[in-house]
């Protein structure tokens, strides 16, 4: 995943689909159990790009934050 990233924006390339959606999940767990700031940068900035898209937000105020692991998004 992490050198997926190191190439391309998002998980099937350049452009954003249901793909970078289904593994915001996984990389939400990961996130709870490392540190992917200094292990996995390019996850890390997943996160970041994926957060910051006016539609997640948009999500969360509309269906209620979650817990993964105990965290709290």
């Amino acid at each position: 995943m992490e050198s997926t990233l190191a190439s391309s924006s998002w998980f099937c390339g350049e452009q954003f689909t249901a793909a970078d959606c289904q593994m915001s999940f996984a990389i939400e767990a990961a996130e709870v159990r490392t540190d992917l700031s200094n292990e996995y940068p390019h996850l890390a900035g997943f996160l970041y790009k994926i957060r910051s898209r006016p539609a997640y937000k948009a999500a969360l105020d509309r269906g209620g934050h979650y817990e993964v692991l105990g965290s709290k998004y």
